[in-house]
């Protein structure tokens, strides 16, 4: 999915929501191009987000959740950064 703000601010607003759901993060690899980070859910699944600035207002937003995904987590990831970045507006 794409939202409609910055890399930065998707960024804060996944790392704010990451913590928000406890998932402990292993790795955090971003620029103001794109970025990737990782997380793990409690149960020790991993947690993939992939992010790249689509200019200057669009961030591309992918998550996967384990090694074939959980479309459920996924999505609910996935609305915990849109929800986020619409209280921050």
């Amino acid at each position: 999915s794409t939202l409609p703000a910055s890399m930065t601010d998707v960024v804060n607003a996944t790392n704010a929501t990451l913590e928000d759901l406890e998932l402990v993060g292993i790795d955090r690899t971003v620029d103001k191009l794109k970025g990737k980070i990782t997380a793990r859910m409690a149960v020790g699944t991993k947690v993939t987000i992939n992010l790249e600035s689509q200019g200057f207002e669009h961030t591309s937003l992918r998550i996967k959740v384990g090694t074939f995904g959980d479309r459920s987590i996924s999505l609910q990831i996935f609305r915990s950064i849109d929800k986020r970045m619409k209280n921050e507006e």
